[in-house]
């Protein structure tokens, strides 16, 4: 919700029903504008493809699969901010914090033909 209250538009992609519901909730509560959309889906069947701005809270199981995953259906320069653990194979431009709090900014760039 913090990238709505930056003005960024945002959608949030979970599968657990409940979570959705509480997201949104808090969401119409705090009347952020713009108001950021919470979807109840699988992420791995969801393509990202439209994004240029991703922020992921993953597993540490799960990170070599999301870097493959973004690699694969993200555009050359799409920002990901990947936070608690880092993405396996990419280099960071940006790391900040310690901890539980550290994060990692990456650009996805494509190989040149």
């Amino acid at each position: 919700m913090n990238t709505a209250k930056a003005g960024f538009e945002s959608v949030g992609v979970e599968l657990n029903f409940w979570l959705v519901l509480y997201s949104r909730l808090v969401a119409m509560k705090s009347k952020i504008q713009p108001s950021p959309k919470f979807i109840q889906t699988d992420l791995w069947k969801y393509h990202l493809g439209p994004f240029t701005n991703v922020v992921i809270f993953g597993v540490e199981e799960m990170m070599l699969d999301l870097e493959k995953k973004f690699t694969a259906e993200l555009s050359e320069g799409t920002v990901i901010v990947a936070c608690r653990f880092p993405l396996p194979n990419l280099e960071p431009y940006l790391v900040i914090g310690t901890g539980i709090d550290r994060v990692w900014a990456y650009k996805i760039s494509k190989p040149k033909s």
